[in-house]
């Protein structure tokens, strides 16, 4: 006799599977909020730790995050002896090249720097049939990771902007320059962007200066390095206005704050 026993006025319902499925996103939709709930109170909780919830939504928290990246130098000799490479600097800035020396277990001459070898190679090929063997060399600026917590989370607009300037100046003098071989913009407007330039440094200095008041920490070295770069600036604009020299000044002018981030980074990584 069979086990299965059926009784006529017994049903077995069934949902069916669109009422199945929902009621899974259901689930899964609270589970989702539940999480999103435990992030959001852990996010409130370190913005409310640092006491500006405000200022921790717009800057975030006190770190700033570097990762490594490179700039292409073309390079117009190496040698082991500074006097040789200032002599070769010399000679090189007369024909249009920036003429700066950047020391590293040897003195390189540097012609310009570029944000990618594809930019580089490019006038590497345009200097074959020059008397420099040119070569492209790699400036890698190691990663820095520095957590300001000394700080409040309002003051990492300012402490952000301490480190962006370099590219930010860099980039903009590169510009200058290309548009200033073209003859798209004279020396006298090139003075007059770059004393604007000089102003938003100084700024930068002053609020920097404000910040080490507060509490001591690595932005002595970021100062430093911004006060050099205010110094280039202040000669920068004399040699444009004279325009004795526009194209050259501004070719050794990239190849400093290059330098200038360089060392900083290395320093702090």
């Amino acid at each position: 006799m069979s086990k299965n026993l059926y009784y006529s006025d017994v049903k077995i319902l069934k949902k069916p599977l669109k009422q199945r499925i929902k009621t899974c996103l259901n689930f899964l939709l609270i589970l989702i909020v539940g999480v999103g709930c435990f992030l959001s109170a852990s996010y409130l909780s370190s913005a409310l730790t640092v006491g500006n919830l405000g200022a921790f939504i717009v800057y975030g928290d006190t770190k700033v995050k570097f990762k490594e990246t490179s700039l292409y130098a073309v390079v117009l000799g190496e040698y082991s002896s500074k006097t040789e490479a200032e002599k070769v600097a010399i000679t090189s800035a007369i024909q249009g090249a920036s003429g700066y020396i950047w020391e590293d277990t040897s003195y390189w001459v540097v012609g310009n720097i570029y944000n990618t070898i594809e930019d580089a190679n490019k006038v590497i090929d345009n200097l074959k049939e020059s008397n420099y063997k040119a070569v492209v060399k790699q400036i890698v600026f190691p990663s820095v990771v520095i957590d300001f917590d000394m700080y409040e989370s309002s003051d990492m607009g300012v402490i952000n902007k301490s480190f962006s300037i370099f590219d930010e100046l860099r980039q903009l003098l590169y510009d200058y320059s290309i548009k200033f071989d073209k003859g798209e913009i004279n020396h006298l407007a090139i003075s007059s962007y770059l004393s604007s330039s000089r102003g938003e440094v100084k700024s930068i200095i002053i609020d920097v200066q404000n910040l080490i008041n507060k509490a001591k920490s690595e932005l002595n070295s970021v100062q430093e390095y911004l006060v050099k770069t205010d110094e280039l600036l202040d000669e920068l604009i004399i040699k444009t206005i004279d325009n004795s020299a526009t194209g050259y000044s501004l070719k050794y002018a990239i190849a400093s704050i290059a330098r200038f981030k360089y060392e900083l980074f290395v320093e702090l990584s």
